[in-house]
């Protein structure tokens, strides 16, 4: 059987985003999702209009639970998050498992293109940034990045890779910047693979058009990537091919704010990985 990955995201009612994203890519790929919700959401938040409610009261009485039943998963994936108070709760759990070996993923999901998204407060920033002692692999975009190096005050030094070494210095092991802060500034992943010690960039093509969800849906097929004990740049290298082509085959939907339909493409990932 595959290896049993939790995942603490959102969970939407209607388009593909979160955990809605990545629990599909990942069952294809041959694992077993569990997930934590941290947010229930109406829909994207694309439509412009949604409902959401905080989870956190239900997420402290599921990790109860579970220590009771003694669960265990060998890899855990954070997304986004409602609260520094839920950042905390999952803080603490995550420590319990890094005791016994287990892979951390964080997405510290709060902004792009420049800014917070809609509802995110700044207090999320610092929150987030605790994140990244845990981090196995820590994989903010260029916005989340900036971000978390300005709020820490780390961008005054004279770093060699500024958008990936203040990011080690608060304690990810493994980092990668998955796009730049604006549209029009060059379309490179750079990272750092702590396994190699090295560091690499990695050009992408753009396509015309914005899903909501292909954060998740990267993160999801990186990590199953990585599982399989591939490098972090190679891993990052097929799931950029792997989203280019589904959001490539997608780009022409008449209704793009759903997210790309994994179900309907999962050859398309298959292929590519």
């Amino acid at each position: 059987m595959g290896k049993k990955i939790l995942l603490i995201s959102d969970i939407p009612g209607y388009g593909k985003v979160g955990t809605m994203a990545m629990i599909p890519a990942l069952s294809f790929m041959g694992y077993r999702c569990y997930n934590l919700p941290t947010l229930l959401v109406s829909n994207t938040l694309d439509y412009g209009d949604f409902a959401m409610m905080d989870t956190t009261d239900y997420m402290e009485k599921t990790i109860a639970v579970w220590d009771r039943l003694d669960f265990d998963f060998d890899c855990i994936c954070t997304g986004l998050m409602s609260s520094p108070r839920q950042v905390d709760l999952v803080l603490s759990y995550i420590k319990k498992w890094k005791k016994k070996g287990r892979t951390v993923l964080v997405d510290p999901v709060m902004g792009d293109h420049g800014a917070l998204y809609h509802g995110v407060k700044d207090e999320m920033i610092g929150a987030m940034a605790k994140l990244a002692e845990v981090a196995d692999y820590f994989i903010p975009n260029g916005t989340e990045s900036q971000l978390i190096s300005r709020e820490r005050g780390l961008t005054e030094k004279n770093w060699d890779h500024p958008s990936i070494d203040p990011l080690r210095e608060l304690g990810a092991k493994s980092v990668l910047v998955t796009s730049s802060v604006k549209d029009h500034e060059e379309s490179v992943i750079q990272g750092y693979d702590q396994k190699k010690d090295t560091y690499f960039n990695l050009e992408y093509s753009r396509v015309p058009v914005s899903f909501p969800g292909t954060g998740d849906l990267f993160s999801a097929i990186l990590i199953g990537l990585l599982l399989k004990d591939l490098s972090l740049e190679e891993a990052a290298k097929r799931a950029s091919k792997a989203l280019y082509r589904m959001m490539e085959d997608y780009k022409d939907t008449s209704d793009p704010f759903h997210g790309i339909p994994i179900e309907q493409c999962s050859n398309l990932l298959l292929e590519s990985i």
